[in-house]
């Protein structure tokens, strides 16, 4: 069983970066008799495990997010294509908002970030 500096060191990190992995659920035995402190040790089998399996979570949480984003891309290229046919395709030059240097909306158009001030 190890040590919090020892698992930190193992994994080439800070304790205090093992202390947050504890927070989320690293596993590890607290072998303190007192309720009030913290003598933490760590089985490394059980930590890389551990770890394994969050770097799992986090690659299928992200393929399923790239997932989302392709189905709704492909979902408004199928809603521009069907406006095209339909003759129905947005005017870009009339229908476009000027968005003045400092990402505000430009009022009058012409793009020098100004309020329409006199």
């Amino acid at each position: 069983m190890l040590t919090i500096k020892e698992v930190a060191k193992n994994l080439q990190c800070s304790r205090l970066v093992v202390d947050k992995l504890v927070v989320q659920g690293l596993p590890c035995i607290n072998i303190s008799s007192s309720p009030h402190r913290r003598r933490l040790r760590f089985d490394m089998t059980d930590v890389q495990s551990w770890l394994k399996e969050e770097r799992t979570k986090d690659w299928q949480s992200a393929k399923a997010r790239v997932a989302a984003a392709e189905t709704e891309l492909r979902r408004a290229l199928a809603e521009l294509a069907k406006l095209k046919r339909e003759g129905k395709e947005p005017d870009d030059e009339n229908d476009e908002e000027v968005i003045d240097d400092d990402g505000s909306y430009d009022e009058d158009g012409d793009g020098d970030g100004d309020t329409n001030e006199t």
